[in-house]
């Protein structure tokens, strides 16, 4: 079997980028049977993220629409190839091939007024028509799936749930160099509390700000902020000065992955209470790390934390404070959150992922040989 995967996206910098970066490489390497086509937008993509076992195709456009509707299927129809694999929320409407499209998420049905006026209508008009195109679609949890059917039903037929998988290099970091080096870097303190993600408002930054304004006088803990504003963040970046939290909020912007595991073990909590969360890589990464996590019951994050972590109302500040003061002041609690974060995160492997989203792409060049067949 021949498949293309289009990777427009992979250095985007957040969750679809990634998903892109490591579902690639994770079904090149472990997939010798069928071969690759991967589609870069750029030749520094290409050189950055090319593997020497796949054809590695440059296809350049002077827009996402021409990429995605014109350049590509031309591009794809010289490589005759069996079935194409979208990492980005978009497909080729033109059906040259089977074509399977990943939707990582359904934070545009749960919270559309968080999106500017032309996404909204992006998600109105050209969403539905990827859903029906395609031969399979794929999403990355079971609450995305629901909302996806509740949206438009008579995707049920075709639609899979397929986690992501814990990125390499994630495990408690005791080494007492790597932990002095990564504090002295940062000009962390001995205990702290740890945020790690884009600020959008589904992200309930504002809610973690307000529950740490509620603990101000009762741990010592700042807030440790890995990331950047993105959209519409205004609202909530407000309310650090606001709440008078300018001496407990300390924004890193994003560090390196391989620093990430070291913030991770360092910190006495991960609060990820977010309104919404397709997946919530982060979460797996935490409970990898074996630190403990508070987050909610929003999205799919107590499906993927379970009984890992503490999972509150994310509306409710006190509550996200509450979470937040018992790991902090019951020291058995955080260390069993912390051991069944790492048990539980064994589960979810890239080699799983692959595998799972490998049968996904040969159902769906299969179904369409065989509707082929059964026209001719």
């Amino acid at each position: 079997m021949r498949i293309a995967l289009l990777l427009r996206n992979i250095d985007e910098r957040n969750g679809a980028g990634i998903y892109a970066q490591r579902i690639a490489r994770s079904l090149v390497r472990g997939d010798p049977g069928n071969e690759y086509v991967l589609v870069f937008a750029s030749e520094a993509a290409r050189e950055r993220h090319g593997h020497p076992a796949a054809r590695n195709l440059v296809v350049e456009a002077r827009s996402k629409l021409l990429w995605d509707q014109v350049a590509v299927p031309l591009a794809l129809r010289r490589e005759r190839v069996d079935v194409v694999f979208s990492t980005k929320h978009s497909i080729p409407l033109a059906a040259f091939a089977p074509r399977v499209f990943m939707l990582h998420g359904a934070d545009w049905i749960a919270f559309p007024e968080n999106y500017y006026a032309v996404d909204r209508l992006y998600h109105r008009v050209a969403l539905p028509l990827y859903l029906k195109s395609a031969e399979r679609v794929i999403t990355i949890s079971h609450d995305s799936a629901r909302r996806i059917l509740d949206y438009m039903p008579e995707v049920a037929p075709k639609l899979s749930v397929v986690h992501h998988g814990l990125p390499p290099g994630f495990a408690p970091v005791g080494g007492e160099a790597r932990r002095a080096a990564m504090r002295a870097r940062h000009g962390l303190p001995e205990r702290f509390l740890l945020y790690v993600g884009q600020v959008y408002p589904h992200k309930n930054v504002g809610g973690i700000l307000r529950a740490l304004a509620l603990l101000r006088d009762r741990i010592p803990h700042p807030l440790v902020m890995v990331g950047r504003p993105s959209l519409k963040a205004e609202r909530d970046m407000r309310l650090v000065e606001q709440l008078g939290l300018g001496d407990r909020v300390r924004f890193t912007g994003w560090v390196a992955d391989e620093d990430l595991p070291v913030l991770y073990s360092l910190a006495d909590a991960f609060v990820f209470p977010s309104l919404y969360e397709g997946f919530g890589v982060p979460l797996l990464e935490a409970m990898a790390c074996g630190c403990p996590v508070v987050t909610s019951t929003g999205g799919s994050c107590a499906e993927v934390v379970g009984e890992a972590g503490l999972c509150v109302d994310p509306a409710d500040p006190a509550a996200i404070a509450g979470a937040v003061l018992r790991v902090v002041n019951e020291p058995g609690l955080a260390r069993e959150l912390g051991r069944r974060g790492v048990e539980r995160a064994r589960r979810f492997t890239w080699e799983r992922t692959a595998h799972a989203t490998l049968s996904i792409l040969a159902e769906a060049a299969g179904r369409s040989q065989t509707q082929g067949a059964a026209a001719a």
